[in-house]
C-alpha cells in the first residue's frame, strides 16, 4: 500500500510540470500571438503583403485586358490582410519562442531596427537587380560556349 501511494505521489510529481504547461500556455499563447501581430505590424509585413498583391493584380490586369475593372475590384475584396495575418501568426508561433518575438520587437522598435525596416525595400530591389545582372552574365557565357562548340559535338 505504501508503495502504491509512493508511486502515485511520484507520478503526480512527474506530471505536475506537464500539467502546468497544459494550463499556462493558453494565456502565454494569446500574449505571444498578440506580440507576433505587433511584430508583423512594426516590420511592415502586412503592408508588404498588400504591395505584393497589388503588383500581382497589375500583372493579371495587364495579361487580361478584356476583363472588366469591376471584376478586379471584386477579386481585391477577397484579399483581406487580416486573414493573411491570421494564417501567418501560427507559423511564427511554431518557429519562434515568445522571448524570440520580444527580442525582435525590441530590435525593430529600436533606431537601428527602424533603419533596417526603412532601407530593406531598397536593399531588396538592388539585390534583385544585381542577381539579374549576375544571372544574365552567366547565361551569356553559357550561350557563347554553346555557340563555340565544334559542330560535330552539337546534338550529342
Amino acid at each position: 500500500m505504501k508503495r502504491t501511494i509512493l508511486a502515485l505521489a511520484l507520478s503526480l510529481l512527474c506530471l505536475a510540470p506537464a500539467l502546468a504547461q497544459q494550463t499556462a500556455p493558453a494565456e502565454d499563447t494569446a500574449a505571444k500571438r498578440q506580440d507576433i501581430r505587433k511584430l508583423l505590424e512594426v516590420t511592415g509585413s502586412a503592408k508588404l503583403g498588400q504591395q505584393v498583391l497589388a503588383q500581382m493584380m497589375n500583372t493579371f490586369k495587364a495579361t487580361n485586358p478584356k476583363v472588366p475593372e469591376e471584376f478586379w475590384d471584386q477579386v481585391m475584396k477577397e484579399f483581406d490582410s487580416g486573414t493573411m495575418i491570421d494564417l501567418i501568426v501560427p507559423i511564427y508561433d511554431k518557429h519562434l519562442t515568445h522571448d524570440d518575438v520580444r527580442g525582435m520587437l525590441a530590435f525593430y522598435q529600436s533606431p537601428l531596427g527602424q533603419k533596417l525596416i526603412s532601407v530593406t525595400p531598397a536593399i531588396t530591389q538592388e539585390s534583385m537587380q544585381a542577381g539579374q545582372q549576375w544571372g544574365l552574365g552567366i547565361a551569356q557565357r553559357i550561350q557563347k560556349q554553346l555557340e563555340e562548340r565544334p559542330k560535330s559535338s552539337k546534338g550529342r
